[in-house]
């Protein structure tokens, strides 16, 4: 067996495979190769995009990414996008998977989720969210069973779509389900959960997916998904479950209706016993006056396989760390989604809020008993002055994972931000930014006493200026509202929204008037966002 030596330089010391050469002792999580770009392929041959300046020929933007790892096969590793390979069909974004079948040094295979605009295919044809415009907010899990589960929004953003469609059915809760082969994935179907409206009245948003892939649980199997409602009066959180292997999924009862006014950005976590947390927060209805009474964030438990779930428990209040997004001068948006993880150990949830002194931290919090209460939440790394902001935790072998974009390399850091952003001038390419970069830490949940988070790993071995403009039409930079770690026993699976393939010069070219952003100016990756892949060892 060939064995991969690893060699890092850590606090001075030499580092080869995990442990010092000095004493032999462990020193902890280390990267096992480089960052791998997960977007390469030119989906779609017949429009207007294909590169200028050399291969890969994608120049177009993938973000907000979600990455699942085979259960049993950690060489299989899925990933999730949302994906404007679609542009020249739709003008709009849909979902993007790549798959790699060895471990993520490479993705070899990509698609999109049939249904697409344009998609012709047998399986597009008869797909039941086709006809819609966009599709958005991936979610990935693999069971036990063989198969691979990739939940999502498809909508029109200008009702009512498809001339069959009715008014009322122009949003859908999906879930594309994949049956795992000797060779990656092959797609099957996929299932509509729910369906509603664009706008405030009945619209689903910001979705997510938890598998139980526990051997002990006796929901060993089920596939859970929740998601936001919103009303315009009263937002909902809503979850759903399917025990049948993704054939169907049925509402839960929810005993949160009074405790969840304009909430969002819901996860999902099973433990080992089976039992499953959500989680979600709550907004500050008048933000202006940085009052914390409104912003919160909540988890319930279901102890019956998600037929229902018992009543809200408090985690903590906050005073949300916002950038709402803009053109002049570029800004990104980001808010507090929340993000848990559980093993046998405690349930943990994660999210981002503001400091003492106004900038953003990311915070823990850990339940020991089965999210009954919950401890202080403490941050997992005290960094130079920076602002830490979408954290994503997964729980595995004993190890709590975290993962935060970390602006310790923006040029200018103000505690209140905005995040500021640099590139060179005349920059044909990432090379020389800055603004953002990935960091992973890790904690043993075995350990008695408040979690103890190791020194934070630098992930990006490119910082990258996240105030480009890379959303669908260029008007307002856009990174995405999260990343995502996966984790088993031995690594962790980390994903991101990356703009070192950017060129800095091009982006600046454009404006808000499309017609004036010809298929020329895009093809030069004037707005080239990617998704990158790094797995570490832990």
């Amino acid at each position: 067996m060939m064995m991969r030596w690893v060699w890092v330089l850590v606090a001075g010391l030499l580092v080869v495979g995990g442990f010092s050469v000095a004493g032999g002792a462990p020193v902890g999580p280390t990267l096992e190769g480089g960052n791998v770009r997960v977007s390469n392929q030119d989906l779609i041959t017949t429009d207007a995009f294909s590169s200028q300046v050399g291969p890969p020929p994608d120049v177009l933007q993938q973000n907000e990414p979600s990455v699942a790892i085979h259960p049993t096969n950690p060489n299989l590793v899925a990933v999730g996008m949302n994906d404007v390979r679609t542009l020249g069909l739709s003008n709009d974004a849909w979902q993007g998977l790549a798959v790699s079948t060895n471990g993520g040094a490479s993705f070899d295979f990509e698609a999109l989720i049939p249904g697409f605009p344009g998609d012709t295919s047998p399986q597009g044809l008869v797909s039941p969210i086709r006809g819609n415009r966009a599709a958005s907010d991936p979610w990935l899990g693999f069971d036990t069973f063989g198969n691979l589960f990739f939940a999502f929004i498809a909508f029109q953003r200008t009702p009512p779509g498809r001339p069959d469609f009715e008014p009322q059915d122009t949003n859908a809760i999906a879930v594309a389900r994949y049956r795992v082969t000797g060779s990656g994935v092959v797609y099957d179907k996929t299932v509509v959960v729910e369906r509603g409206t664009v706008g405030l009245g009945r619209q689903e948003d910001k979705e997510a997916l938890a598998v139980d892939t526990h051997a002990g649980s006796p929901y060993r199997g089920n596939v859970y998904v929740c998601w936001a409602r919103f009303t315009g009066a009263q937002d909902h959180l809503k979850v759903a479950a399917s025990s049948d292997h993704g054939e169907s999924y049925r509402l839960a009862t929810i005993a949160t209706a009074s405790r969840t006014v304009l909430m969002q950005g819901c996860s999902l976590a099973v433990a080992p016993s089976g039992d499953v947390f959500v989680a979600w927060r709550t907004f500050d209805v008048n933000p202006r006056t940085a009052n914390p009474r409104d912003s919160a964030i909540f988890v319930a438990k279901s102890t019956n396989g998600g037929q229902t779930f018992g009543p809200a428990v408090e985690v903590a209040r906050f005073v949300d760390y916002r950038q709402n997004t803009s053109r002049t001068p570029p800004v990104f948006r980001t808010f507090a989604l929340t993000s848990i993880a559980a093993d046998e150990n405690g349930v943990y949830v994660a999210w981002q809020q503001r400091g003492p002194g106004g900038d953003a931290d990311v915070v823990i919090s850990r339940s020991r008993d089965g999210g009954q209460t919950w401890e202080a939440p403490l941050r997992p790394y005290v960094d130079p002055p920076a602002h830490q902001i979408m954290p994503s935790v997964a729980a595995a072998g004993g190890k709590l994972s975290v993962v935060w974009y970390d602006s310790r390399s923006e040029p200018a850091f103000t505690p209140r931000g905005p995040i500021s952003g640099f590139c060179p001038s005349n920059a044909t390419d990432g090379t020389g930014c800055r603004g953002l970069d990935v960091f992973y830490a890790q904690a043993d949940t075995t350990a008695a006493g408040p979690l103890q988070f190791g020194p934070a790993l630098r992930i990006t071995t490119q910082s990258f200026n996240p105030n480009l403009y890379g959303s669908i039409k260029a008007i307002s930079p856009f990174i995405g509202d999260y990343i995502m770690v996966a984790a088993n026993r031995e690594a962790a699976f980390v994903v991101w929204t990356d703009n070192r393939n950017i060129n800095p010069t091009k982006n600046a070219q454009e404006d808000a008037d499309v017609t004036t952003d010809p298929p020329g100016l895009i093809n030069f990756r004037s707005r080239d966002s990617n998704v990158y892949f790094q797995r570490v060892r832990k």
